[in-house]
């Protein structure tokens, strides 16, 4: 414990007097830039300038890169962590911002709206915080429901509070938590560290707490990486040398010298070795793991005690680690960017059907927006590191937010329908939805078939309807739930 602590310290107190501090003014202007961006580009849009498509695919990418950053980020600092929180806050209203630009509703606006909007004045503040409020107070004065208010006011209310760093720290915020992936890590896990321990169990292992204790950190550790089968070879190459060097270091070198000051002495060139390896761009990944395996592997201790014997097998026990995580890695639920891309996506989905079991309740659907926004982001980032297109994220999100709108207008009507007839239409056809991930095409039928028979004083309710089931017939493939990989929507070569 007592050495645990040591290092704990150390490392603490280097980190403080050397490490370069995080770079919150870059992180803060990128988050500006973008909402700079989006708001002339919401302008342009009213006032009946071209948009570009390549453009707004551009912002969203830029905006799940800068979501992919920010847990590294916020580490280590409170006041950095509070940062994070108001950035999450103005990427989410910037996802909505991007979602309405791609929407039918920024096309289809009213003519008078658009011109009340075009002439408000801008004049004295550009495309700013104040020009963002005077725009979302004019178009909510225009048409009170109009998506654009909403999206107008979120943007300019995040996008004030990120300028008060150290002002009152921003609501919290509902975050994607994948739990199918951490069962996933959980099972892993679990049968790797069984398996190693029923080895060490049969063998009677003298060196087995060794091969446990590595093969538990790396399972650990490389759970939350990308592609942790394509970094482990990397750590188990670094895990070699450094076993390599500590042999070389405790039976060629110490033999030579006198007590505990002499070892602790020669260790110094093996540890500045490190140095170069951490430099050089193809040794970069296993300098790390040289390093710790040299010193987890040579204990000063005068005189020595292990034979070379035991220095061998205990060399053997710390790389059996990494080889145990990379069978597990490469065998039980592998891990990369499309099977995450799914796994947000399956998430999305989920959200959906359970939408529509509980449409009656609005804290439901505050709580499904919330998740959304940054459940795009994940999709977005994790997307189109698997190469898929960066369009195709989008309007799929574009198409998600469709139904889950034409799921809100049914649980209204459900609610507050004139007629008992009415009301068991919107009912039945939510039931159809509860399981939109196992037939999306049968869901669009029900949709058209509950546009048909609404009465006449719901007909304002048929174009989200009829919006949405247009949706669930071009992109079935966009709520389908199936196997990672099969018959999934093939990454761009």
């Amino acid at each position: 414990m007592l050495t645990v602590a040591v290092g704990i310290l150390a490392a603490l107190l280097v980190g403080w007097l050397f490490a370069a501090p995080g770079d919150d003014i870059s992180v803060v202007e990128k988050a500006r830039l973008v909402s700079e961006q989006l708001a002339a580009d919401i302008v342009a849009r009213l006032r009946g300038a071209p948009v570009s498509e390549n453009e707004q695919r551009s912002i969203l990418s830029d905006i799940s890169a800068l979501e992919g950053t920010l847990d590294l980020h916020g580490a280590g600092s409170r006041r950095r962590r509070r940062l994070v929180r108001k950035i999450r806050a103005l990427l989410a209203a910037q996802v909505s911002a991007v979602l309405w630009l791609r929407s039918e509703d920024s096309r289809a606006i009213d003519a008078a709206m658009a011109d009340s909007l075009a002439r408000t004045d801008m004049s004295e503040t550009g495309v700013s915080v104040p020009a963002l409020q005077r725009l979302g107070e004019a178009a909510a004065a225009a048409n009170p429901h109009e998506p654009l208010a909403s999206v107008l006011n979120d943007l300019a209310a995040a996008t004030s509070n990120l300028a008060d760093l150290d002002g009152r720290p921003a609501a919290e915020l509902l975050l994607h938590r994948d739990w199918m992936l951490a069962r996933r890590a959980m099972l892993r896990t679990l049968v790797a560290m069984l398996a190693a321990g029923l080895v060490w169990l049969a063998t009677g292992w003298e060196m087995g707490g060794f091969m446990m204790l590595g093969t538990a950190i790396m399972l650990s550790v490389f759970s939350t990486f990308e592609k942790p089968a394509a970094i482990l070879p990397h750590v188990l190459a670094g895990q070699v040398l450094g076993t390599g060097l500590a042999l070389i270091c405790r039976w060629l070198i110490w033999p030579y010298v006198g007590g505990s000051l002499g070892a602790v002495l020669a260790m110094v060139p093996f540890i500045l070795l490190g140095a170069p390896l951490s430099a050089h761009r193809l040794t970069q990944r296993m300098a790390f793991d040289v390093n710790m395996v040299l010193l987890l592997m040579l204990q000063p201790t005068w005189p020595q005690t292990m034979s070379f014997g035991h220095s061998l097998m205990a060399s053997l026990a710390v790389v059996a680690g990494p080889v145990v995580a990379l069978i597990a890695f490469s065998l039980i639920y592998p891990v990369d960017s499309r099977r995450r891309y799914e796994a947000v996506r399956y998430s999305m989905i989920d959200d959906l059907e359970h939408l529509a079991a509980s449409a009656l309740r609005s804290d439901r659907r505050k709580r499904w927006r919330a998740l959304l926004h940054h459940r795009v982001l994940l999709a977005t980032y994790w997307g189109e590191r698997a190469s898929y297109p960066t369009a195709r994220l989008a309007d799929d999100a574009l198409a998600l937010l469709y139904v889950g709108q034409a799921i809100e207008q049914l649980g209204e009507l459900a609610a507050s329908g004139t007629s008992p007839g009415a009301r068991r239409r919107c009912t039945a056809t939510l039931e159809r939805l509860h399981r939109i991930g196992t037939d999306p095409l049968r869901a669009a039928r029900a949709l058209l078939d509950a546009v048909g028979r609404l009465p006449a004083e719901m007909s304002g309710c048929r174009p989200i309807l009829t919006r949405a089931a247009a949706q669930l017939a071009e992109r079935p493939a966009a709520f389908r739930k199936m196997a990672a990989g099969a018959g999934a929507s093939s990454p761009r070569r």
